[in-house]
């Protein structure tokens, strides 16, 4: 009986050492050419993961995502997947080249390419589980159906002189004002060059603005993901072109592209902090934060993250105060953290509502940890209620974060 179950108890572990290894993506190691014959021998996409050593997002993908068996089944049975660590001597030169033809900097960085060379898909940073599978079902649809994207097969480019610069000596050599007089001067706004220079090194200026009236167009020959992420480097022409003109409509119609072209999950995390109070920053429009803050699809962490220097600022508002606090009442209790209960015991404390204020603080300590608030903190703001000294108090800067998640 005993050897039996020792039998079974062996049986199990290599069942599940089986199960294990055949989860794991296989990566494809010959050249790059071998690579592309490959591909045309089975019909199959390619997908390429460009990364460096030291690279944490990169370790996480290889650590947590490359090994999920929805991952490893859609990459190992319908792609060829491939690696440059585009660093290492003897893949740095393949690298640089995959680096100048898609003007990347950012690692982990993924491309999608057909047996022939074109251009699926290109995005980048970590992608968990669920982000990841989608991306490549999407790019087997495109792949069937003869869907590419706009650049180029080919890696020898008559590129200008500034942007090969760039990628061998990762300086920019040329000013804003040169940047825009180059593209005046180019033939083809919407052509590869163009694009790459506006996406990648344009931040002001008329291609800049040029850059943001064609977001739509650039993403359906470009790739939707990127050209939505890349608006992270031009919301401060944005706001700027917004408030010196008055052109709400532009940056209205700039927030409902990039909501439209970025990832549900990337916007719902990025809106506040990076669309919404920069453009309240530069016009202190308190009216219009509000508006988007309470019609917001973000995630709660990070409307409540915006709360916090809103209350010290209007402090003295009775009218801001209380849709702060709708914004707040609103909300489902069951995430409330340490930190939003707090801040919402220092609205009622600017609102004179005491004893509000006071219950918000009660049982404090059951709710949910949050970065940036001791217990310092919440006595000097029972102290202050009980004082009723709403004047002199100002709330610290408590943060919360969404737990991160490998899926």
């Amino acid at each position: 009986m005993k050897i039996l179950k020792e039998s079974y108890g062996i049986c199990f572990i290599m069942m599940l050492l089986t199960s294990m290894l055949s989860a794991q993506t296989k990566f494809f190691t010959g050249s790059f050419t071998e690579l592309m014959a490959k591909a045309q021998d089975e019909n199959k996409p390619v997908f390429i993961d460009l990364y460096f050593t030291g690279c944490m997002p990169c370790k996480q993908m290889d650590e947590n995502v490359f090994p999920k068996e929805s991952v490893a089944e859609l990459l190992n049975e319908d792609f060829i997947a491939y690696k440059i660590n585009v660093f290492k001597e003897g893949e740095k030169e393949l690298g640089l080249k995959m680096m100048k033809k898609f003007a990347i900097t950012g690692f982990p960085s993924f491309l999608i390419l057909s047996p022939k060379g074109q251009t699926i898909n290109v995005f980048g940073g970590f992608q968990g589980e669920d982000n990841l599978t989608a991306f490549l079902k999407q790019a087997l649809i495109d792949y069937h159906s003869g869907k590419n994207l706009a650049y180029s097969n080919s890696f020898e480019i008559n590129y200008p002189s500034f942007y090969k610069g760039f990628f061998e000596t990762k300086k920019l050599t040329v000013s804003q004002a040169e940047l825009n007089q180059f593209l005046e001067d180019y033939e083809d706004h919407m052509d590869e060059i163009s694009f790459l220079t506006m996406m990648k090194f344009v931040r002001e200026g008329a291609f800049a603005k040029f850059y943001l009236d064609h977001l739509i167009e650039f993403a359906a020959m470009y790739g939707k993901t990127r050209v939505g992420m890349s608006t992270l480097q031009k919301v401060s022409y944005a706001k700027t072109y917004a408030a010196k003109s008055g052109d709400m409509k532009f940056y209205e119609n700039f927030l409902s592209n990039v909501k439209t072209l970025m990832p549900e999950d990337k916007w719902q995390g990025l809106s506040v902090k990076q669309y919404y109070l920069p453009l309240y920053e530069e016009t202190e429009n308190i009216d219009w934060l509000l508006l988007k803050l309470q019609n917001s699809d973000s995630y709660w962490v990070e409307i409540s993250n915006a709360c916090g220097a809103l209350i010290n600022t209007y402090k003295s508002d009775q009218k801001v105060l209380k849709e702060l606090l709708k914004l707040y009442q609103g909300g489902n209790v069951d995430r409330y953290s340490q930190g939003d209960r707090y801040k919402m015991a220092a609205i009622y404390l600017h609102l004179e509502k005491y004893k509000q204020a006071k219950e918000h603080l009660e049982g404090i300590e059951e709710y949910r940890g949050s970065f940036g608030l001791n217990e310092d903190n919440i006595e000097e703001l029972h102290l202050a209620i009980a004082e009723k000294a709403q004047e002199t108090f100002e709330v610290k800067d408590v943060k919360d974060f969404k737990p991160f998640n490998f899926n």
